[in-house]
Formats: structure tokens, C-alpha cells, sequence
């Protein structure tokens, strides 16, 4: 069973609490500050939810590895070719200045690794197959990440 790119968020943010709670903290986030963390996981949840929108409205799959009927290309997704996994990584930020501890936020650029091996990088081989020079395009005017 492979598992979805969602599945992979809740096992960072699992790992992110894990960590600050039995890994002696390095703290640099102290109240109020760390409340920000709260914040940026409001906007990533409000960014994916976004984006799942836009992939409704273009009647095309959200789900990796499915083949898309539809390159969607305006809105959010002309400033990131990924802005779903961009939210998810922006979820996990926000859980690790909530903790306030350093130590967490190795499992950001953990998360971001998996899933551009995992999945960006397969799902840009099925776009480019599917959607050719107008998805070469896109990738030249638009970054992976941010």
C-alpha cells in the first residue's frame, strides 16, 4: 500500500510532536510567539483548500499518479507548480514554531524530500506525457515549490 501525500503530512506533524516531547528542547519560539504557528497552519489548510477547489472547478483528478484531464495553470498555480504539497510543508511549519523547539524543523525539508521523490517527480513525468510543450512551458514560467 503506498501511502497519499496527506497520510506522509500527519506523520511529520506526528514526528514533530514526538520530537518536542522526548528530544531535549531547543527553544525559540517562546509564548506569544509561538502562536504564530497557529496562523500559518490556518493558511496552509486555507491554501490546499484552495487548491482542491480549483481542481474541481477544472473537473480534473486530485489524486496522485491518476492521469489529469486538465493543466491547471492560473491562479495559485502561477506562483507554484505544487501548491497543495507548498500547504502540507506550510501545516508542518506551523506545528514546529508552535512547539517553539528547533529540533522539529529537520522534518520539514524530511517531508518536502519524500514528497518531491515520491510524487512531484512522477506526477511531472505523467503531465509532461499528457499536456507536452504546454507543460514545459508552464514549468518555465512557473517554480516547483515557491
Amino acid at each position: 500500500m503506498r501511502l497519499i501525500p496527506p497520510i506522509w503530512m500527519l506523520l511529520a506533524i506526528i514526528d514533530v510532536y514526538l520530537i518536542d516531547r522526548f528530544i531535549p528542547p531547543l527553544t525559540v519560539f517562546e509564548s506569544p510567539w509561538n502562536n504564530v504557528g497557529y496562523a500559518l497552519i490556518a493558511i496552509g489548510i486555507a491554501i490546499a483548500l484552495w487548491c482542491a477547489l480549483q481542481f474541481f472547478k477544472h473537473k480534473t483528478t486530485i489524486h496522485p499518479g491518476h492521469t489529469p484531464t486538465s493543466l491547471i495553470t492560473t491562479g495559485i498555480y502561477g506562483f507554484s507548480r505544487n501548491p497543495i504539497y507548498f500547504a502540507m510543508a506550510i501545516i508542518i511549519v506551523g506545528c514546529c514554531i508552535q512547539t517553539g523547539n528547533i529540533v522539529t524543523f529537520p522534518i520539514v525539508l524530511i517531508f518536502v524530500g519524500i514528497i518531491t521523490v515520491l510524487f512531484i517527480e512522477p506526477e511531472e513525468a505523467i503531465l509532461r506525457s499528457q499536456f507536452a510543450s504546454d507543460y514545459d512551458a508552464y514549468t518555465q514560467s512557473t517554480r516547483r515549490w515557491i
